[in-house]
């Protein structure tokens, strides 16, 4: 295992913490759009929610 690997558990709690996550999109021509936004860890899942005019 190398030394950034994590266990289950370990990431589980460390993605359970309050964290600003970076979302990056890929744009043809230009640089990577990239944008902080919050998350929630829900049993297993991470789940991001963007207003509509996002």
């Amino acid at each position: 295992m190398a030394d950034t690997d994590m266990t289950t558990d370990e990431r589980v709690e460390f993605l359970s913490g309050v964290h600003i996550g970076i979302l990056s999109i890929e744009r043809n021509g230009k640089g990577p759009l990239a944008l902080p936004i919050w998350y929630l860890y829900d049993n297993g899942d991470v789940v991001i929610s963007m207003d509509g005019d996002s």
